[in-house]
């Protein structure tokens, strides 16, 4: 990358028009001068003026031989507007190419307008922006990430069928006397604070109650007890809370901001397990030997593909932990945005269900500040591996991560892809792909040291592991309950 430090001296090469100075504005951000000789306007106006002469009709005057006078009075204003956008398009190219310099926002104007282009007289304009900095990244040999290695056994199968049968069970409905695990649905009303009208209104709003005394997800928050919150309560009744929204929230008109929450219960229930007999015909399939079967080699797949999880997650965090990088201020917010997609689509990877899939994103918001520049960081590093690398996604590939995940969540393909068009997520499915072949490059030229999986586990939870992202803390609960969290929401 070409050296992006202030030059004192105009910038231009011999086939130039433009001069060109490049300054620092900031963290990874610069302040682009261009100026445009005199001469340069003229000619652009007086081409401007010829194209204009040639192309329209005016009543008294042959097409080709209206008077400069004449187009002038007529089309002067639009003709010097369309000069001037040209100059400045023109000359920021100049500029970007000249200096190597990567975009990471359209440029700003330093004044609230660009000035007027007039005959006769030098054009300048003064833009900032972000750009991508220069950083140097670490040998990848030299670090060391680990493997972890399991084999399937049938204490495995008999968890995974436990969890199908929840997935597969009925719901039975409540009408009070909740527990955790259990589903409701409700209207919420969610208020700023200070404020007398709502921002939002939800009428399907789910909530799954956690273990008791713990944290859990309301409305993409995480919020304290919230199993306190709905004793004593019954279908029918309302609760009022207040969530204290991050600092790096999506939304610009809560961030950082105290919204009341009023909660009207309107359904809820409880998920009863389907029987093995049950399963097995829910499958279709001639026996439950064949079901665990399946299973064995369903599972196994998983942990091959976890295994890909961790390795590239590691990779990332300690390249990370080691790059120097300055962060552009005005960037956080949106990678805070861009990083929860990439967990989401993380854990939609995994074959997490919805709910599970919303807990952990809110867990994540409230690293806000940390998220933000390793956000910012991450990207970075994706953007030189997938240059460095080559690498590109195809519409195959696109389509063939559809219907993986389709699979694992027990959807149709078209299905997920029309919820994923509708929540504009579907770019980010080849962006997830391409990031993913750019961290597995990268995890490859590293040092790789397997690792009991069960020691691996005990590690992260002891917070040794490396790599690894610390979860909350929760209390053991039974596999009933466990599971329960991730039935599927249809029934609600």
């Amino acid at each position: 990358m070409a050296d992006l430090s202030p030059d004192p001296e105009n910038v231009m090469s011999e086939s130039s028009q433009y001069q060109v100075v490049v300054e620092d504005a900031g963290p990874a951000r610069k302040r682009i001068t261009v100026t445009v000789p005199s001469a340069v306007v003229n000619a652009q106006l007086s081409n401007q003026m010829a194209t204009i002469g040639g192309s329209v009709n005016i009543p008294g005057f042959r097409k080709g031989k209206i008077p400069k006078a004449v187009i002038e009075k007529r089309f002067g204003d639009a003709v010097r507007e369309e000069t001037r956008n040209e100059l400045v398009r023109d000359g920021l190219r100049e500029a970007i190419e000249s200096h190597n310099l990567e975009m990471l926002q359209q440029p700003e104007p330093t004044e609230d307008s660009v000035p007027e282009v007039e005959n006769g007289r030098d054009f300048s304009f003064t833009v900032e922006m972000d750009v991508v900095p220069e950083f140097e990244l670490p040998d990848f040999s030299t670090i060391e990430i680990i493997r972890p290695v399991l084999e399937v056994e049938a204490e495995h199968i008999d968890e995974e069928i436990e969890r199908q049968c929840l997935r597969n069970g009925k719901g039975e409905t409540l009408e009070g006397d909740f527990l955790p695990a259990d589903r409701l649905l409700g209207r919420a009303v969610c208020t700023r604070k200070g404020e007398d009208e709502p921002f939002f209104t939800n009428e399907q709003t789910l909530i799954v109650l956690p273990d008791a005394g713990e944290r859990g997800e309301i409305l993409g928050l995480m919020i304290d007890d919230v199993n306190a919150i709905f004793a004593d309560k019954a279908v029918g009744d309302a609760v009022s809370f207040t969530i204290d929204v991050p600092e790096h929230y999506e939304r610009e008109d809560i961030r950082g901001k105290t919204v009341s929450v009023d909660y009207q219960i309107h359904v809820a229930e409880r998920i009863e397990p389907c029987s093995l007999d049950e399963l097995v015909e829910a499958y279709q399939l001639p026996s439950a030997d064949v079901l665990k079967e399946q299973i064995q080699l369903a599972l196994e797949q998983r942990r091959d593909e976890e295994q890909a999880i961790v390795l590239r997650d590691q990779a990332r965090e300690k390249v990370i932990e080691q790059m120097d990088v300055p962060i552009p201020e005005k960037l956080s917010a949106a990678q805070v945005s861009n990083h929860l997609d990439r967990v989401r689509l993380g854990l939609l990877e995994r074959g997490e269900d919805e709910q599970t899939i919303e807990t952990q994103v809110a867990e994540a918001r409230e690293d806000t500040e940390r998220m933000a520049d390793n956000g910012i960081k991450l990207m970075f590093l994706h953007q030189r591996l997938i240059k460095q690398y080559n690498l590109t996604v195809n519409e195959q590939e696109v389509n063939q991560q559809i219907v993986k995940l389709a699979m694992q969540r027990g959807v149709r393909p078209d299905e997920l892809r029309a919820n994923l068009v509708q929540n504009n997520q579907i770019q980010q499915i080849g962006t997830h792909i391409v990031e993913n072949k750019a961290a597995d490059a990268m995890a490859q030229q590293m040092k790789i040291v397997d690792m009991d999986a069960d020691e691996w586990k005990k590690r992260n939870e002891d917070g040794a592991g490396s790599g690894s992202k610390k979860k909350t803390t929760k209390k053991k609960t039974s596999k009933k309950k466990t599971a329960a969290k991730k039935k599927s929401t249809k029934k609600s």
